[in-house]
């Protein structure tokens, strides 16, 4: 994630200690690499925690892999985005996603490939008793497809976010709160950039311990859906391991313009043990 800098202050918290990884990319498919992300919530953006859209401000582990994949449906497109992150050290990730799927309208069925999404994060400050974890994260979105034009974005977007999170028990999953604020700059084939604000909030809570976890969102500008209107987003983490785990949600949108109305979507993300 590189391009032109910051597109999203917009995702945020959720992990203050090192848990496994925490990535997750979203950017709006018609400004950054769109897909799903199933939530149309974020990201970390640059890729976030499934199936959240923003993000928090824990990072991938030193020198561990993880993998997300998360298939969205709403009313426009049924589609399917691939994350995968690498821990550089304990302080900084390296995310590259691609989106895949097809639109439920006009060529359907027309399949398209497009990406990659690039997003280097980095955290500024683990949490502590009085601060919260505070890490950013710049990328960039290419609008290369192979297939159907019309499923990926017409043009390049640089975008960045400051996330925000904080931990609210010793265990760094059962309450967490955190929130995103950025930018999207999007180029526009002969009328220059668009530029777009993102921000956003988050909330996961335990239902059974260690097992099964609630979430809730709100955001706009979601950098991985399809509007830049603000969305609403619940769904339920399900740890299988600390290293697997699956999700189920649902939102839609919150305001009258135009937009996404509803989407729906689950996903899996794999995290694994240091690689050396």
């Amino acid at each position: 994630m590189i391009k032109n800098f910051f597109c999203g202050v917009f995702l945020a918290i959720q992990r203050s200690e090192a848990y496994c990884c925490a990535v997750e990319m979203r950017f709006s498919p018609r400004y950054v690499f769109a897909v799903v992300f199933t939530v149309v919530l974020g990201p970390s953006a640059g890729f976030a925690v499934r199936p959240f859209i923003t993000d928090d401000a824990r990072v991938t582990s030193k020198h561990t892999f993880l993998t997300e994949g998360s298939l969205r449906l709403d009313e426009n497109r049924f589609q399917n985005l691939m994350l995968f992150a690498f821990g550089i050290n304990d302080n900084l990730e390296w995310t590259v996603g691609f989106t895949n799927g097809f639109l439920r309208h006009g060529e359907e069925g027309h399949y398209a490939i497009y990406g990659p999404v690039v997003q280097l994060k980095g955290l500024f400050i683990n949490q502590t008793a009085l601060i919260p974890a505070i890490a950013g994260a710049v990328g960039v979105s290419s609008p290369w497809c192979v297939g159907n034009d019309d499923f990926a974005p017409s043009e390049w977007s640089e975008f960045g976010y400051i996330a925000i999170s904080r931990a609210f028990s010793s265990h760094p999953e059962r309450f967490i709160v955190h929130v995103n604020f950025g930018a999207t700059i999007a180029h526009e084939q002969n009328q220059g950039t668009k530029n777009e604000l993102m921000w956003g909030a988050g909330l996961q809570f335990v239902i059974i311990p260690d097992i099964l976890f609630g979430m809730a969102e709100i955001v706009s500008g979601d950098p991985y859906g399809i509007s830049s209107d603000i969305v609403y987003q619940v769904g339920l983490r399900i740890f299988i391991s600390e290293q697997l785990q699956i999700d189920a949600s649902y939102g839609a949108r919150a305001s009258f313009e135009w937009g996404v109305a509803w989407f729906a979507g689950c996903g899996l993300r794999y995290c694994t043990e240091a690689l050396w």
